[in-house]
């Protein structure tokens, strides 16, 4: 019978066998460390061989890499022990009794409603020392999105039961990785207001709105808009005690919010010269018409921004299979039948957006805008430039266009 094995994943990867903390030396390989990585965010812990040769050796040819996989199940085992990694009809598993993972223990405790064990289970990001590596992609941002949601759900929890100073807790981890999730920033205000702390409630929203300005041209949400309005006229009063925030709910806002994987777009150009700002103006709006009809022609949800920008989202409020590679084809027809230089960027990603079908892009907050804001921002007039995932989504392409 193998040994107990604890494997940590989030915030960075470590290993005890028994209770043995197994050095980092001990692997000689890093591919050793990534068979059981991959193996333990496995649901079932076990995958076919030709499955790990295909993500960690995808260049090379069946017996090369095969080569390189009995290599690094052989590391492994070393810095394991032996019966831990088992190979039966092709199926390499993790062997232990028990075997426990810090990610699976943090999706049992969120399925179980349980969200201060599974906020507490989560350390970080899943493998920051595989930033790079595609096979963690994915992982890691639906983890990261569904720690987001608890830690929403978790404030608004504590909030309904008076517990102003744990909801400020939650809101402020999870604004300090995702700065531009309004929801976050919303509620966060709300019970900054609560507590009596109307200046700190302001100062998140001024924080909010010069970042959404600098980053993505745009201003908060109605649904933020109108908290700062009521904070700035005194309508959210200060808590009377423990349980005066028990009552309706404020606390079920977050909940109308809803994650959604969107490629989004950010476009702007150069205004004409001549030195006639009236005309430039008249140019740029008939500009970002013109912009908004190409990405509402291709399914996104398109909005004029200000200066001669404009913003689209495809996979709101419809989703399709090709969003990704929608959306580089509208930026492509852009540059064709723009009459000024524009540049586009293009980004994959999750974000958070108002449930139901009127949903518009000012409305939305996540990485993928910020992505394409930055993007947008790098690419020289004339070009489209594309974050690397949404070309994967597209089913490859190059990340700038022309050239």
């Amino acid at each position: 019978m193998a040994a107990e094995v604890r494997i940590w994943l989030l915030g960075g990867f470590r290993v005890e066998v028994g209770s043995r903390p197994v050095p980092d030396g001990a692997w000689r390989r890093n591919k050793a460390k990534a068979v059981v990585k991959l193996l333990a965010l496995a649901p079932s812990r076990r995958l076919h061989r030709e499955q790990l040769m295909d993500v960690l050796w995808p260049e090379l040819p069946p017996e090369a890499a095969a080569a390189n996989l009995r290599k690094a199940v052989h590391f492994a085992r070393q810095a394991l022990a032996p019966d831990v990694l088992l190979l039966r009809q092709e199926v390499l598993r993790l062997d232990a009794e028990p075997l426990w993972v810090d990610v699976h223990a943090f999706q049992a405790a969120a399925q179980a409603g349980d969200l201060a064990a599974a906020i507490g289970l989560y350390a970080g990001e899943l493998l920051p020392e595989d930033r790079f590596e595609p096979w963690a992609e994915q992982h890691r941002e639906q983890l990261a999105a569904r720690f987001s949601r608890l830690l929403l759900e978790r404030a608004a929890e504590l909030e309904a039961a008076g517990d102003l100073r744990g909801a400020a807790g939650a809101l402020e981890r999870l604004t300090a990785v995702d700065p531009l999730n309004e929801p976050a920033v919303t509620g966060l205000m709300r019970v900054y207001a609560l507590a009596g702390q109307r200046h700190l409630a302001m100062g998140r929203y001024r924080q909010l709105e010069e970042r959404l300005a600098e980053e993505l041209g745009v201003e908060p949400g109605a649904a933020a808009r109108r908290l700062h309005q009521e904070i700035a006229a005194g309508r959210v009063q200060a808590a009377a005690g423990p349980a005066a925030p028990a009552a309706p709910a404020p606390p079920a806002a977050p909940l109308v919010e809803e994650r959604k994987l969107v490629t989004a777009v950010l476009v702007d150009a150069t205004a004409p010269g001549g030195g006639d700002p009236e005309r430039a103006r008249l140019e740029l709006e008939r500009w970002s018409v013109l912009v908004c009809e190409v990405l509402r022609s291709w399914g996104g949800t398109a909005e004029r921004l200000v200066a001669g920008s404009a913003v689209a989202v495809f996979g709101i409020p419809r989703v399709h299979e090709d969003d990704a590679a929608r959306a580089l084809h509208a930026g492509l027809e852009i540059l064709k039948r723009s009459p000024l230089p524009a540049r586009v960027g293009v980004a994959t990603g999750e974000v958070i957006a108002p449930a139901g079908q009127g949903t518009s892009p000012r409305e939305i907050a996540g990485e993928a805008l910020a992505a394409a804001s930055r993007l947008r921002e790098a690419a020289e007039p004339g070009t489209v430039l594309a974050a690397e995932r949404t070309c994967r989504a597209a089913g490859g392409c190059a990340a700038r266009w022309p050239g």
